[in-house]
């Protein structure tokens, strides 16, 4: 999963990446059918062709396969909030806070569902938990996603200390 993410995230060719990214999970899912990891990199993937409900597909024969698989519940939680079923993907990323409560990705991720169902303090908790657990490996997106809680309950003063904090962290 680390090599997926920085594939993605990490280089100029992301087609190439992808590529390289779908060979590896079909590769590993062929040598280990139920390997619930496996199910979830895939899910990751299709989640990133914008093909979400084949993404939430395999995000849930993750979850079956291991109901321990933090990673499973975050790209199922990814793939429902794509698909805008906010309440089930909010489960979903509760699930994975409560598998590894110290993702950062996981609490920014669950900010952004929650601002979309309008829980605003709940976001703002969220990606203040995300700051303090240290240094974020996309900063562009805690970034985002807590000028979107700021700015959509009016605090706009925060929302520009908010970018002063991402940049001083990446």
């Amino acid at each position: 999963t680390t090599v997926l993410r920085h594939e993605i995230h990490q280089v100029r060719d992301r087609e190439a990446a992808y590529a390289r990214a779908t060979d590896a999970a079909r590769r590993a899912l062929a040598g280990a059918p139920t390997s619930a990891e496996g199910h979830a990199a895939l899910s990751h993937i299709l989640w990133h062709e914008r093909r979400w409900r084949l993404a939430e597909d395999e995000a849930r024969r993750a979850v079956a396969l291991n109901p321990s698989s933090a990673m499973g519940y975050e790209w199922l939680g990814m793939a429902l909030t794509a698909l805008g079923r906010l309440g089930e993907a909010n489960a979903a990323f509760e699930q994975a806070l409560a598998l590894d409560p110290l993702s950062q990705t996981y609490y920014a991720n669950a900010a952004a569902v929650l601002v979309n169902l309008g829980r605003h303090g709940d976001a703002e908790r969220m990606m203040e938990r995300a700051v303090q657990l240290g240094e974020f490996g996309f900063i562009p997106y805690l970034w985002w996603t807590g000028v979107d809680v700021l700015l959509r309950v009016g605090r706009i003063d925060e929302a520009e200390r908010w970018v002063e904090r991402c940049a001083a962290l990446g």
